[in-house]
């Protein structure tokens, strides 16, 4: 069991890390490829290989190692954690930008121009934003060195809110902004 897993976690790495390295490889050298939408691409790509480079190595490494005791086990199960989330965050909020980016093409031609010089303040607030908004996460994670595991725990926050936070900044608001931005545009652009 712990093969075919091990298996499936390699492959989906090495395809991880080919795919998003080639696409932001592509986005640096053609210049006609740098547009918002492709700096969100690669946005999304860069979360991607920090996936690929800390959270698939350490699923494998839970495959075979029991314990991860110490300072180093707690060190290292909140950082991974820390960091799938706030990735999985920054990929959501390049959705959601390119959602508005995509409403401004149409309802706002003109518009997405300036939109688009702002792409170098943009990008970097996805990843404040995203940061900050998850710096929660590492308070809900424990090792507990009987268990030697790394888990969600409810000791210092109830884990209701938690979850619900999670499920408010990671879906329903992104889901909500991005269905009001699409579904702005055929209203706006079909004639009355």
């Amino acid at each position: 069991m712990e093969l075919g897993f091990t298996l499936v976690y390699a492959v989906t790495m090495i395809v991880a890390l080919q795919g998003n390295i080639l696409l932001i490889y592509i986005v640096w050298r053609k210049r006609e490829t740098r547009t918002l939408t492709s700096f969100l691409f690669v946005n999304m790509a860069i979360a991607d290989l920090l996936i690929a480079v800390f959270q698939m190595p350490s699923s494998i490494a839970h495959f075979y190692v029991s314990e991860f005791t110490g300072a180093v086990g707690k060190l290292f199960c909140r950082f991974v954690i820390y960091l799938v989330n706030v990735s999985m965050t920054a990929s959501i909020f390049s959705l959601v930008v390119m959602a508005f980016d995509r409403h401004f093409a149409v309802i706002h031609p003109l518009k997405r121009m300036i939109w688009f010089r702002r792409a170098k303040i943009i990008l970097p607030v996805i990843w404040i934003a995203s940061c900050t908004l998850m710096a929660i996460t590492p308070f809900y994670l424990m090792v507990r060195d009987s268990l030697g595991k790394c888990f969600y725990t409810d000791e210092h926050i109830p884990r209701v809110p938690f979850w619900t936070y999670l499920l408010l900044i990671n879906y329903i608001m992104p889901l909500a902004i991005i269905s009001c931005a699409k579904d702005m545009v055929p209203r706006n652009s079909w004639p009355t």
